[in-house]
């Protein structure tokens, strides 16, 4: 068994249900999410939900 900390801000959120969806990208803005993803040490798909999560809140403020 791993003494290892579990960190919250790792985790994929906890949405119930999921779904696969696909689109394309630049390959400019792929890499650089890729990039982000890496750097914080989450899955792509924790990064996007957090992303819009943000989108979301910032565009009620506006």
């Amino acid at each position: 068994m791993s003494d290892k900390k579990t960190d919250t801000s790792k985790r994929r959120p906890e949405t119930g249900a999921s779904q696969i969806i696909g689109f394309r990208l630049p390959v400019s803005v792929a890499k650089a999410i890729k990039v982000e993803a890496a750097r914080r040490q989450m899955p792509l798909n924790s990064l996007l939900a957090e992303m819009w999560q943000l989108y979301r809140e910032n565009k009620r403020a506006s």
